[in-house]
């Protein structure tokens, strides 16, 4: 669990940390079980998009963090509490469905 300050003073409680692990479901890279040991996690396989949504979902949209980089990642990212798409070649699509709503670090 982390707890998070912003600046306007809210605080936010993160439990849960959803991300794509690139090779992992196509068994390259010895897969999950290297995964887990590697990171001291436990690695649950979801498919594609809605799937992805609703396992958000289930873990408690509001304590989730979502990574994604792909338009099957875009409906687990708004759901999320903080969604963040991973700028890339993949993420365009995700990434001109929405326009950033927040302005931190622009001037």
């Amino acid at each position: 669990m982390t707890a998070v300050e912003w600046p306007d003073g809210s605080r936010w409680t993160l439990r849960h940390l959803r991300l794509d692990l690139n090779g992992t479901r196509a068994g390259t890279h010895d897969g999950l079980p290297a995964v887990e040991e590697a990171l001291g996690v436990k690695a649950v396989p979801i498919g594609l998009g809605a799937e992805k949504e609703a396992y958000v979902a289930q873990l408690g949209a509001e304590t989730c963090v979502a990574i994604g980089n792909g338009r099957n990642d875009a409906a687990r990212l708004r759901r999320a509490r903080l969604g963040v798409a991973a700028l890339g070649p993949e993420a365009s699509p995700v990434t001109r469905r929405r326009r950033p709503t927040s302005s931190w670090g622009t001037s």
